[in-house]
């Protein structure tokens, strides 16, 4: 059933994925997208992926691969965006490990 107020619908794959278990790091990070690098901030890490955030807008889309390095949490990695948000100067994205 969809939610009355949004219209969005929870698949079963959706809740199984969202009770991985996910831990807030708060780090510094870099994107990479080709030769562009876009320093970011880590909101949340799982085994299978990592929540972002910065100032200004991201310059990749959903479905992008991008590279992921954050050097103080040992990670350097392939990953595919799953979905952006952009707000009023400030963006958030969710990155699924490759």
């Amino acid at each position: 059933m969809p939610c009355p107020y949004c219209g969005y619908e929870v698949k079963v794959e959706d809740s199984e994925r969202r009770d991985l278990g996910r831990e807030t790091v708060q780090k510094g990070c870099d994107i990479l997208k080709g030769e562009v690098s876009v320093p970011v901030r880590t909101v949340d890490l799982s085994t299978t992926g990592v929540g972002i955030k910065m100032k200004g807008y991201l310059p990749f889309d959903t479905n992008d691969t991008v590279d992921v390095q954050c050097a103080g949490l040992d990670i350097a990695k392939k990953a595919r965006v799953v979905w952006t948000k952009k707000f009023y100067g400030l963006s958030r994205a969710g990155l699924m490990f490759c």
